[in-house]
């Protein structure tokens, strides 16, 4: 492979180089799009990065001929690219698995779910119908923040909510990989003059007593506490919604939860 080119721009087949390296049959290289200065001791790495928000990637010859050209569309955090082990066309796999064969993908995403009423405040009950792709199953949940998985509730007609309540809801398809988490909140006449705030995630990422970040968990020690699950840098996943004082949507996105500050007692 001397010579030969890996590059995240066609008109550039130099970016990356390879060395003096030989790829057996069977066999195969790992090369991390890992960004201007950085090495690893068991991979080689390029000076570029990759988007997970649509990029190119390239390889040429040494004589700078193109071979093989890819473009990577959008793809959710956390989800990988590339071709079947044995197949020639490509598929998304929910399990990156660097420097060993692809296995199964699937073919595309199920897509995210779509509410039939914006999230916020309403002055009475509310009807609530959700859509999604052709060929999808709609699974959702009402209580505790719980995350939807196909085990949850199926979805097979409009929702009546007359209580205040956040409502989350996912697409499962087939050979698809499930949509993203959709979550939207509904303030039944909430008695308020300031602006609200919904901040929604699993019930058991904050408090199961072996996994949630506000509990100790199975590996605190001493006073401090060390090794508590309130000590590590473990991220959850949380929906934010902010409305204003009359109601409107201010702010809406999926975000991270960890804890800090320090120990008090």
């Amino acid at each position: 492979l001397k010579g030969f080119g890996l590059t995240d721009n066609a008109s550039n087949p130099a970016k990356y180089r390879f060395p003096d390296v030989t790829l057996q049959p069977g066999r195969h290289i790992t090369v991390l799009a890992a960004g201007e200065g950085v090495q690893a001791s068991q991979n080689l790495c390029a000076p570029f990065k990759l988007s997970r928000l649509g990029c190119t990637v390239a390889l040429f010859d040494a004589q700078d001929k193109l071979i093989d050209r890819y473009f990577i569309g959008t793809l959710p955090q956390n989800i990988s690219v590339g071709r079947e082990a044995g197949a020639a066309q490509t598929a998304y796999f929910e399990t990156p698995t660097p420097g060993q064969p692809n296995g199964e993908g699937k073919k595309g995403f199920a897509g995210d779910v779509q509410f039939s009423q914006k999230a916020g405040v309403y002055d009475g009950a509310v009807e609530l119908t959700l859509s999604a792709s052709d060929g999808c199953d709609i699974y959702y949940t009402t209580e505790k923040g719980v995350t939807p998985t196909s085990a949850s509730k199926k979805y097979t007609g409009p929702i009546t909510i007359n209580k205040t309540t956040a409502v989350r809801a996912i697409a499962h398809r087939g050979d698809y990989i499930p949509g993203g988490t959709a979550t939207a909140t509904y303030f039944i006449n909430p008695p308020h003059t300031l602006p609200l705030i919904s901040l929604v995630t699993d019930d058991k990422n904050l408090f199961d007593p072996n996994t949630g970040i506000y509990m100790e968990g199975s590996n605190a020690t001493g006073s401090l506490k060390e090794g508590a699950n309130f000590h590590n840098d473990t991220e959850v996943s949380a929906s934010f919604e902010v409305y204003d004082e009359s109601g409107a949507k201010v702010f809406n996105q999926n975000i991270a939860l960890r804890m800090a500050g320090g120990l008090s007692q």
